[in-house]
């Protein structure tokens, strides 16, 4: 049962990791997107 507990932890980290990761990620380039844009063409 421990090292069933254990890799379900470790699954639910790594699960919630990734979607943290990706979260991140795309807020980023969406935010960063418009601002690095802008003064390229200006």
């Amino acid at each position: 049962m421990t090292s069933r507990l254990r890799a379900a932890v470790a699954a639910v980290f790594v699960v919630f990791s990734l979607a943290f990761a990706v979260d991140g990620i795309v807020t980023t380039a969406v935010s960063a997107g418009p601002d690095c844009v802008r003064p390229c063409r200006f």
